[in-house]
């Protein structure tokens, strides 16, 4: 049964590894950064590691959110916002390999310790963004002047 959940996991990845890999390529021949295309083909590594029942596959995934980690903050900064969308996704996911069915599907250790740590530095980095003083925008309200006397729902289309 574990087995078969880290089978289907790893499909799971196979198609967010394909498509960071071609949008990530994609980017590249727009001048942007190789980033995606790098962690795609690091995925669909792990993917295989995950269907020949590898412990690397864990590690590997370690790296990625290490990788992803460092390379959010220049990106970045300490912007909360702006890593959100650059770490929850990998945090997330990363979950799979601290359950027991994921390390009953592999031979050896599993890597768990180290996906626990890489994610546990990802989320440390998204608290410290937290507290980090932002500038604030202020921005002007339109709010309607007159309000809607009982006798006007008659005429107001958009309550009919």
């Amino acid at each position: 049964m574990a087995r078969i959940a880290n089978w289907i996991f790893a499909a799971f990845l196979a198609a967010v590894g394909l498509y960071l890999t071609i949008r990530g390529f994609t980017l590249i021949s727009l001048g942007g950064s190789w980033y995606y295309a790098l962690a795609g083909l690091a995925l669909l590594g792990v993917v295989v590691l995950l269907f020949m029942g590898r412990g690397f596959a864990g590690l590997l995934y370690a790296m990625i959110v290490a990788a992803t980690v460092v390379w959010s903050v220049p990106e970045a900064g300490l912007d909360l916002l702006a890593l959100l969308p650059r770490l929850a996704a990998w945090l997330v996911v990363g979950l799979w390999f601290l359950t027991p069915w994921y390390r009953a599907g592999v031979k050896g250790s599993g890597g768990s310790v180290w996906v626990g740590g890489a994610s546990l530095a990802g989320v440390l980095l998204l608290a410290i963004s937290a507290f980090q003083k932002g500038e604030v925008i202020e921005f002007e309200r339109n709010v309607p002047q007159t309000v809607a006397s009982e006798d006007d729902w008659g005429t107001l289309w958009q309550y009919r």
